[in-house]
């Protein structure tokens, strides 16, 4: 049972990341259901293609995608003027300490082992929210 419904004026912005189609658009349905603003993409070029127009407050990505990998993008994402401050969550199907150490090198916040769970998912998002809140108001001030 999904508990959490955000409702805010600006809802936390969301770029989903998997190579799997299917995996991708259902967690952005859900992402959507849960009030978020969500976009998403199959690889890591066009998830570095969309950041600059799209602003995310969080980027949920899976770890083992072909060509570029998750690793590789956080890193690209993070040396993006607009990905500095965002939200990174790794979703992997492996969990163990090395690569939970090498997403955290790559500038993941977060480690999540698939399947996400739906109170984890709503966890992230709530936190995402009240973050948001603030990177509205700061961009307001400037």
């Amino acid at each position: 049972m999904l508990s959490l419904r955000l409702s805010c004026a600006a809802p936390c912005r969301v770029l989903e990341v998997d190579d799997n189609a299917d995996v991708a658009d259902s967690q952005g349905i859900l992402l959507g259901c849960l009030g978020a603003d969500t976009r998403v993409a199959y690889d890591g070029e066009t998830a570095l293609a969309i950041i600059p127009e799209f602003k995310p407050h969080l980027v949920i990505m899976d770890v083992a995608m072909p060509g570029m990998d998750g690793c590789e993008t956080a890193r690209r994402i993070r040396q993006l003027p607009e990905g500095k401050n965002l939200t990174l969550a790794a979703l992997s199907g492996w969990g163990h300490d090395d690569i939970r150490r090498q997403t955290a090198e790559a500038g993941f916040d977060h480690h999540f082992v698939k399947p996400m769970r739906v109170k984890a998912l709503e966890r992230l998002l709530a936190s995402c929210v009240h973050c948001a809140g603030r990177i509205a108001s700061s961009d307001r001030a400037g």
